[in-house]
């Protein structure tokens, strides 16, 4: 009996806080009222709720962004948390359901329970959108930065246009920069500009509006984000090899460019000799293996040196046994010339790495990467007694060419040498043998100084063999093979190439809409210009037809090309010319070199001294884009100035009368001039030369006076031979043979010797003021043509 009421007690008191819920009502809903956000002012941590209404406001929370006077600021959202309690005396609980109205400010809140509570207290949530952001919108913004160059430093300066409503609030540039704080090749870099509503302002920012007008530096700029009175705008760049950095501000001496060029400061890299120091020095501070050091060692040495200094390598010593580095190093000394591995090293895995990559890279001739076929690798005889051949009997090494990699790709030409190798490299090159067991030219190594005839677009390139065993080129004009970069023979004729700007009249299309004419660009190679080649071909002509051409026509201006024509102003002087010095005489045209009324319309005919000093005149002041301050006195204006200027020399016997012809010397003599008044009053400067006259047996005829200026004139071939073997200096001239020496002296400044320097690096010059650090057609004194990419410290005569 005992048993069963106890029981029945325990079921009581099992249902009783069922039995006593069930005689509790729930509070469902609740209308809270709090003040809203507003910019400038403080959050105010009251809410209130209808008189009627069960539950009570215990207390309020804003969070948010706030400014440092903690006031709402314009552009931030905020939320509010209200602490709901239910009032005492109430018998109710808070229950949240599908059916349950819990709002603040009359907006839908967020129902947040409070387990420790019973049920007697809950929050409410509400997030207030952004603030102060007026109903117009911003949408048409033109930002205008200053374009990243390499070599230079980043300027973060942003300026805006389009809109008096936008301010700048900050700008930066993010990523990796050079020891000098410049911007490098090959790498990424992001401009970070935050926009904001000026103050006074009401209008906000919508990304996601369709009739957003955002400009950076006049191109469509595309922006993200939600809507708001500020606005973050980013601008990522990767700054490759094609955009180059040059200072054209500034000219190097000489002495300054001398100290960039590695044939003057040479580089030795003793990786042995710096391994061995670093491994002591970091052995002391704490326990390290020497093992697991070494692997990768000589790419981290090479990888530490700064772009000058790469630039300056041409010997690298290798004695310590890294498997793990890849060979990439060998590609980023430009100028490498010999590779000394010693007994300890592994040359296998760095020349195997090689081998992979120059694969798909077989004309890589320099641009910033050495030419293996420049550098000799020296290899102890005592290992390796057939130098390269030794490794390509080598099975372990034998999976470089199991995967189609001939041994020629290495292109290396390998010595051996024996005993110590600090004391054969210290011997020299002369104390090494190549191993040779008799030539077999049978090896297409396609490498500079293989090269027997230079591609043009009616020619293909041609090479000679060299032995396969030692590398030594055959140079049979008899024996050559011709090579692309896919190792199959190339048909000609080959592609033109559309560069130069040439005014004769075959290449005339039309006028533009500014009265300027149009021309098409010509090839390079044998002067044909596109619609001669498809004629030629038998092609269809409608693309030099209206309405075709018209188009051309709308978009082609002097300072508006397009790809395969440009446009000049009035180029025509009207005077009967050789077709040879069209192209010159039209430009010095529009050069304004030229005085229509003073040269008369037959350029054929000799020039007379004072239409000579004319053309002198008129290029200085083209150059110097002022006009020359005439001397006093009643003659001619051309006189005048030429004395003023200093283009006619002091005591000269020339008389400027009328029928009085110029000589050749008398040409050159006051071109030069009028070049070093040029100089004088304008940043042009003038290359370094060596004097060649003495190989004309008719030198002995310039008279003293005018040496140094045919020396000049003849060196950077603005004045050139009249045959093989002579100069002529006493010899008459015509006109258009005059005009074509003024119109070349335009570009004097950048004839004669440049040096290339390291992408991003400064402009070194010795004494001409241009360079090239990429593949550039070049054709010397004897017209022929030379294809060469340029690599660091490599001095050019253009």
């Amino acid at each position: 009996m005992k048993a069963s009421i106890k029981f029945i007690i325990s079921l009581l008191l099992m249902v009783l806080p069922f039995v006593q819920a069930q005689a509790y009502s729930y509070i469902t809903k609740a209308y809270v009222t709090v003040k809203k956000p507003v910019v400038g002012q403080k959050p105010v941590n009251e809410a209130t709720l209808p008189a009627s209404a069960s539950t009570k406001a215990a207390s309020v929370q804003w969070i948010g962004n706030f400014d440092e006077s903690g006031c709402f600021k314009a552009g931030e959202s905020y939320t509010v948390k209200v602490k709901l309690q239910v009032k005492s005396g109430v018998d109710k609980l808070l229950k949240n359901s599908s059916s349950s109205v819990w709002h603040i400010n009359g907006n839908a809140a967020k129902y947040i329970e409070i387990k420790s509570a019973g049920g007697k207290a809950c929050w409410l949530q509400y997030g207030f959108p952004r603030i102060g952001m007026g109903t117009s919108e911003i949408s048409c913004v033109d930002i205008q930065m200053v374009e990243p160059v390499i070599g230079q430093r980043p300027d973060a300066r942003i300026t805006i246009a389009g809109t008096d409503d936008v301010v700048v609030l900050s700008s930066k540039w993010s990523g990796d920069f050079d020891a000098d704080g410049c911007f490098m090749p090959n790498m990424p870099y992001q401009l970070i500009v935050k926009l904001g509503v000026k103050e006074g302002s009401v209008g906000h920012f919508n990304p996601m509006s369709s009739s957003n007008k955002f400009t950076l530096n006049g191109k469509p700029k595309r922006i993200y984000g939600p809507k708001a009175t500020t606005l973050t705008v980013t601008h990522s760049v990767n700054l490759g090899e094609d955009q180059l950095y040059l200072d054209r501000t500034k000219m190097y001496s000489l002495e300054e460019a001398n100290r960039y060029h590695y044939v003057l400061h040479p580089i030795t890299v003793d990786v042995s000799k710096a391994y061995h120091e670093e491994y002591t020095r970091l052995k002391e501070r704490s326990a390290l293996k020497d093992s697991l050091y070494v692997e990768g060692y000589i790419d981290r040495v090479i990888g530490r040196m700064s772009a000058e200094e790469k630039l300056r390598v041409d010997k690298v010593l290798i004695d310590i046994p890294d498997r793990e580095s890849f060979g990439f190093f060998l590609l980023s000394l430009p100028n490498l010339k010999e590779v000394w591995f010693g007994p300890k090293s592994k040359p296998q895995k760095l020349l195997q790495e090689l081998a992979v990559h120059r694969r798909n890279n077989l004309y890589m001739h320099g641009s910033q990467y050495v030419n293996s076929g420049d550098v000799t690798v020296f290899l102890p005889y005592e290992k390796f007694p057939k130098g390269l051949s030794t490794m390509m009997e080598n099975l372990k090494f034998d999976a470089a060419w199991s995967v189609g990699i001939p041994g020629t790709l290495l292109k290396f030409r390998t010595n051996t040498y024996k005993g110590d190798m600090y004391e054969a490299f210290n011997k020299g090159k002369s104390a090494t043998e190549r191993y040779c067991p008799g030539h077999d030219f049978s090896a297409k190594v396609p490498v500079d100084y293989a090269v027997m005839r230079h591609a043009t677009c009616k020619q293909n390139m041609l090479f000679y063999y060299s032995c396969k065993y030692c590398g030594e080129c055959e140079y049979n004009p008899s024996h050559t093979f011709q090579m692309d970069e896919y190792l199959k023979p190339k048909t000609v004729p080959l592609p033109h190439t559309y560069s130069n700007f040439d005014l004769s009249g075959k290449n005339y299309v039309g006028r533009n809409p500014k009265g300027e004419k149009v021309f098409m660009m010509t090839c390079y190679w044998c002067g044909i210009n596109p619609k001669e080649d498809a004629k030629n071909k038998g092609q269809r002509m409608e693309q030099w037809q209206s309405p075709l051409i018209d188009k051309i026509l709308e978009r082609t201006f002097s300072d508006t090309w397009t790809d395969g024509y440009f446009a000049v102003p009035e180029c025509d002087h009207g005077a009967k010319t050789s077709s040879w010095a069209e192209n010159y005489t039209r430009w010095a045209m529009v050069n304004k070199l030229i005085d229509k009324e003073l040269l008369g319309t037959n350029y054929q005919q000799n020039v007379s001294q004072l239409q000579l000093l004319s053309l002198a005149v008129k290029l200085a002041e083209h150059m110097t884009l002022k006009e020359i301050v005439p001397a006093s006195g009643g003659e001619n204006i051309y006189i005048r100035k030429g004395r003023a200027s200093g283009i006619i020399p002091d005591n000269s016997t020339l008389t400027f009368s009328a029928g009085t012809f110029a000589t050749r010397q008398e040409m050159a003599v006051l071109l030069y001039r009028a070049l070093q008044y040029i100089k004088n009053n304008s940043g042009f400067r003038y290359t370094v030369y060596t004097p060649s006259l003495d190989k004309y047996p008719d030198r002995s005829q310039i008279a003293p006076w005018a040496v140094k200026a045919m020396e000049f004139m003849e060196v950077l071939g603005i004045v050139e031979p009249v045959s093989n073997n002579m100069i002529a200096p006493m010899g008459k001239c015509t006109i258009e043979e005059a005009v074509v020496a003024a119109q070349k002296s335009t570009f004097a400044d950048e004839l004669g010797w440049h040096q290339a320097v390291h992408w991003g690096g400064k402009e070194h010059i010795d004494g001409g003021s241009g360079w090239y650090c990429y593949e550039q057609p070049i054709i010397d004194r004897k017209g022929k043509i030379v294809m060469k990419d340029f690599v660091n410290g490599d001095r050019i005569w253009v």
